[in-house]
């Protein structure tokens, strides 16, 4: 499993005026926003800013629509919910379209990292990939203390009081045939 650098790194010097590219959190949370943001240099070329999220494991899934970034200052974000769990990766590729009609992929390859990790799930087709891990906020804690078995009686108490029930309603229904 490849790591995700903690600190986002911009590169030197821009690459057709990107600055730098992360997301936060950096490692995202199932029902849970994310936030993945392009820095530019100067956003007087840009005319927008596009992204597509998919989950590249261990299956490929896309979400469609891509998304469409809002610009300020010189920063293109957008924040969305993760719906995919800990079991699976995320990651999003860009789409810079400039006011002449190109349009700019990242990654468009592993060398312009940014510091995050660039994953390939289908040959020739890169993402920057976001690892999903536990809410652990909501996650029970574990009882030392196993003196507490209350509800374990209750629950039997209830099976057999069913099973009972259940016969006894069989043996009038044979009994009446």
């Amino acid at each position: 499993m490849l790591g995700i650098s903690l600190t986002p790194v911009s590169a030197t010097p821009s690459h057709n005026g990107v600055t730098a590219i992360n997301h936060t959190p950096v490692v995202a949370e199932q029902g849970k926003n994310i936030t993945i943001s392009i820095t530019f240099v100067d956003t007087a070329n840009v005319s927008s800013v596009g992204m597509f999220y998919c989950r590249i494991e261990p299956d490929y899934l896309c979400h469609i629509p891509p998304y469409k970034l809002v610009l300020s200052d010189q920063t293109y974000s957008i924040s969305f919910n993760v719906v995919e769990n800990s079991t699976q990766v995320i990651g999003y590729h860009l789409f810079i379209d400039y006011t002449d009609d190109t349009r700019i992929n990242f990654p468009d390859d592993r060398q312009l990292d940014y510091g995050l990790t660039i994953s390939e799930p289908i040959v020739g087709s890169f993402y920057y990939r976001v690892e999903i891990g536990l809410d652990d906020t909501n996650t029970p804690t574990s009882n030392t203390d196993d003196s507490d078995t209350t509800t374990t009686p209750f629950y039997f108490s209830m099976g057999i009081l069913a099973l009972f029930v259940t016969s006894y309603k069989k043996k009038k229904l044979k009994d009446h045939w």
